[in-house]
């Protein structure tokens, strides 16, 4: 299950390989996924899983990105400059996740207390965004398994 960053060179691929895969043949399959971005090999259990956070996951930063520029626009940005402000922001983000710390520990830093960010995590919150994007991915690995039989 490799995802659309791969064509990019910057893809994760879950592989499972069944009780059948001998180990010759599973290091093969890691060499040619490996060259379009990170193997991790996982238990057929967590196919769906996998599908639903990491096969579907780039449209979810995709959708996010799209909010962002719209929300730029809309505060009086040129669409150009809020696309590009948009997209150096997620690639240093996704940078500093790379370095080890959890996400919301990151997360925390940028949330000053009663500033910018806290503002808008206090929508979000009433919002119920995180319970949304959990249930949105429940949904997909649902389909996902549904698909799959």
């Amino acid at each position: 299950m490799p995802n659309t960053p791969a064509l990019v060179g910057a893809g994760v691929t879950a592989i499972a390989p069944g009780r059948a895969a001998i180990p010759s043949m599973v290091k093969i399959v890691k060499r040619i996924f490996q060259g379009v971005g990170e193997v991790l090999e996982v238990p057929e259990s967590w196919m769906n899983g996998v599908t639903a956070v990491s096969g579907s996951g780039p449209a979810y930063f995709f959708f996010l990105m799209e909010q962002m520029i719209e929300a730029g626009v809309h505060l009086g940005l040129s669409k150009q400059a809020a696309r590009q402000l948009v997209l150096a922001t997620a690639e240093g983000a996704a940078k500093l996740a790379k370095s080890g710390e959890e996400p919301k520990l990151l997360r925390a830093r940028v949330t000053s207390k009663g500033g910018t960010t806290e503002a808008a995590f206090k929508v979000y919150a009433r919002a119920g965004l995180g319970k949304i994007i959990r249930a949105g991915i429940q949904a997909a690995a649902q389909r996902s398994k549904k698909l799959g039989r």
